[in-house]
């Protein structure tokens, strides 16, 4: 179990891709990354959140729908939460108490198989970067 909230390190690679976001998916991600991901960490694996996809790789799985991601991460149900469609995976990874945010892929935009696997490759890639700086 977690001590507590984890800091984050973000990959230029992530905020670029977060940045390049829709404005209100840029906004669901960040509070789920803040409030569930940061806060419970691996922990999550043993949920639907985290899946492991290699190397030290995790995917963090934000979806199918606002409304969907609230009730998964137990927030109050809000009436005035305008509710749209989304499917972002987080690749991250657990370094030392440390969440190193490496990319993030909007699955709903680029649903094919190649295209996942490439941003999964590119997650490795950036984590060993990350590794060899600290």
């Amino acid at each position: 179990m977690n001590a507590g909230p984890l800091k984050a390190f973000e990959s230029n690679t992530f905020s670029k891709q977060l940045a390049s976001l829709p404005d209100p998916v840029r906004v669901v991600v960040a509070i789920v990354i803040e409030s569930i991901l940061l806060d419970q960490g691996i922990d999550l694996a043993s949920g639907n959140w985290l899946k492991y996809v290699g190397a030290g790789v995790w995917e963090f799985r934000v979806g199918k729908s606002v409304k969907a991601v609230y009730s998964k991460a137990g927030f109050p149900s809000n009436k005035q939460v305008t509710n749209f469609s989304l499917l972002i995976r987080v690749f991250c990874g657990f370094e030392d108490g440390v969440v190193v945010l490496l990319s993030c892929y909007n699955k709903q935009r680029y649903s094919g198989a190649k295209r996942q696997s490439a941003a999964i490759e590119s997650a490795k890639r950036e984590l060993l970067t990350y590794r060899r700086r600290s």
